[in-house]
């Protein structure tokens, strides 16, 4: 009996250890679980308000495109026939303008090579002194119909040996073809003075004038008409002529 009461006692006693211990696994169980949805719950909230930010954007893309869509319809239905004739037009010179600037371009740097292929071939030439030159120059030139001119003036051919020696004359002159564009306007303006002349001759011819007065009307419309080519030449080409200049002043004067 004691024993059984014993052992009751004992059952009696392990009972509420047992009920004790219970509760605690079920709470950090129920901390466990509610930490889970916790953690679930964020996520989801992150991925949502994700969604949420990204949806905006597109609404905002949509919106703009929408706006600028209507603003373009808008600019194109109030614009007139003849707003948009002028337009194409200002368009088509644009166009004509870059494409002749491109292929001034092309040319110019097509052309470039001409002076300095002028300046690599006068390199042997240039090594020779100038009494090998002349003696060149005369055994080239016996056939040539300007034999005579150099016979007669000797300073002919030393310009032209000063020339060839010269690192810097005979290819600045090249350079002149290299702007097709400037060419075209100085010949242009050579012409004119051509025309000019030709009606300054008409304007001082005059009949029964002396043969003195005749001849002095005539030295004034030469010289005029010398000086302004000269000075058309110079406005043009002055750099390109200014080292030739130099060698023919250093030969002649």
């Amino acid at each position: 009996m004691t024993g059984l009461l014993s052992w009751g006692g004992l059952s009696f006693s392990q009972d509420p250890k047992a009920q004790d211990s219970n509760p605690a696994a079920e709470t950090q169980e129920i901390e466990e679980h509610d930490t889970q949805d916790l953690e679930k719950l964020l996520k989801r909230y992150n991925t949502d308000s994700e969604k949420v930010l990204e949806d905006s954007g597109k609404i905002h893309n949509i919106q703009q495109d929408a706006a600028t869509t209507e603003v373009k319809e808008a600019d194109i239905e109030e614009m007139r026939p003849s707003d948009m004739l002028e337009k194409g037009k200002e368009e088509s010179i644009q166009r004509a303008r870059n494409y002749h600037a491109k292929k001034e371009e092309e040319l110019l740097k097509a052309n470039a090579s001409y002076a300095e292929s002028v300046r690599v071939a006068l390199e042997p030439l240039q090594k020779l002194s100038e009494a090998e030159l002349l003696k060149r120059l005369d055994e080239g030139t016996r056939e040539s119909p300007v034999r005579p001119y150099m016979d007669q003036f000797p300073n002919i051919t030393v310009y032209a040996v000063r020339l060839i020696k010269d690192k810097e004359s005979i290819p600045s002159v090249v350079k002149i073809v290299e702007n097709k564009e400037r060419l075209i306007h100085f010949g242009s303006v050579m012409l004119c003075t051509v025309i000019f002349g030709f009606i300054l001759k008409r304007i001082m011819h005059r009949e029964g004038r002396s043969f003195i007065k005749a001849a002095f009307y005539f030295l004034i419309r030469v010289t005029f008409m010398m000086a302004l080519r000269i000075g058309v030449v110079y406005y043009f080409y002055a750099k390109e002529l200014t080292p030739a200049a130099k060698v023919f002043k250093k030969t002649f004067l």
